[in-house]
């Protein structure tokens, strides 16, 4: 497989002195990663074993595959899957190595599954580096996207437990079926909140869930536990897909370091857009509708209407009432001293969903 040239404008973002803007942006990012190195203090040992095993996975003895792989890399952020795992196992017992397994298989699966979203969004950066259907093409995105699964799959099968083989593999389903539900309903322009709520729990609140209760399991903790955390896991997805979708619209590039604007470009409704659906009239309604379908730049174009309408308060909202639940659900939970640190850092992971801008 040879590596493409990169387009001229992606290979000067790389290669030129960082403007004022870009320093600004990447200033940015160290404070962030202290924010959540404070978040995961308390299982710091253990997520640093599971990056060590994820690297692992993610490379290849090939050269031209290598550099496949060392482009995910530029993937990793904010690693909230496996510390969950990680804080849930903590908070009911303690880590075992089978948590840094189920640790690692969660964060393979979501980046396969970034690798899969760039495709279908046609997006050309994240994490403030070119995606890899950017750098190479989509053929090599899928093909990479589906191996990072197989590996996943194949450490979830050295587990050797069945109960967790077949939570993974139907949280992987479900991501999946999220996935193409809202493939199916793009340009769908009357969806409604449950649809969309359906689309978002599989497509990314699934695999927070499973985190979750894959920390718990292997902790020994009581199903009602488990069940409990999972629910924790759900809410706390839900309301993290809100945001994101949120900052799709509302956000700065260069502080989040992706491409922006795509959910509306791609015709992908979101809860603001839905929400502020249901405020106008239908002479309007169809106005919009032509936004969205004619426009180069309709998230711009329709910002001014989002915010006539409240729209973006309103999911706001909804994202704050999801984190009370996420956080309801916690409190069900039988703490020991020793899981004290993990419960406060779960508690303000939850917070931090709702704050971030990244």
């Amino acid at each position: 497989m040879n590596e493409p040239e990169i387009a001229a404008d992606t290979a000067a973002t790389t290669t030129q002195p960082p403007t004022e803007a870009t320093s600004a942006a990447n200033s940015s990012e160290p404070n962030a990663k202290n924010n959540m190195s404070s978040l995961y203090a308390p299982i710091q040992d253990a997520l640093d074993e599971t990056e060590r095993q994820i690297q692992q996975e993610l490379t290849s003895k090939d050269d031209q595959l290598k550099k496949l792989f060392d482009q995910c890399r530029h993937l990793s952020g904010k690693r909230m899957r496996p510390a969950l795992t990680l804080l849930c196992a903590q908070l009911c017992g303690e880590i075992v190595p089978k948590h840094i397994t189920c640790a690692t298989i969660m964060e393979l699966v979501h980046t396969a599954s970034l690798v899969h979203d760039d495709v279908l969004d046609e997006a050309t950066l994240r994490r403030h580096e070119a995606t890899i259907n950017a750098r190479w093409d989509n053929e090599a995105a899928v093909l990479l996207g589906d191996l990072i699964v197989s590996k996943a799959m194949k450490l979830a099968a050295s587990l050797e437990n069945f109960d967790a083989f077949n939570l993974i593999a139907a949280t992987s389903e479900k991501l999946c079926l999220g996935e193409l539900l809202q493939e199916v309903n793009r340009g769908t322009i009357d969806l409604d909140e449950g649809l969309y709520y359906k689309i978002i729990e599989g497509k990314t609140a699934a695999l927070i869930e499973c985190s979750c209760r894959l920390g718990a399991m292997f902790a020994g903790a009581a199903p009602e536990t488990v069940d409990s955390l999972g629910r924790f896991g759900l809410h706390l997805g839900t309301a993290f897909q809100i945001v994101d979708d949120l900052l799709d619209v509302s956000g700065n590039e260069k502080v989040v370091g992706k491409t922006l604007g795509q959910d509306i470009k791609k015709k992908k409704s979101t809860l603001a857009v839905i929400y502020a659906l249901q405020c106008v009239s239908e002479q309007k309604r169809i106005e919009i509708a032509s936004t969205i379908k004619d426009s180069d730049n309709p998230a711009t174009e329709l910002m001014p209407w989002l915010k006539r309408t409240n729209a973006l308060e309103f999911a706001r909202k909804a994202a704050e009432k999801q984190v009370a639940l996420a956080l309801e659900e916690l409190e069900k939970v039988d703490c020991s001293e020793a899981g004290a640190d993990a419960l406060e850092s779960l508690k303000n992971l939850a917070q931090f969903v709702l704050t971030r801008k990244y």
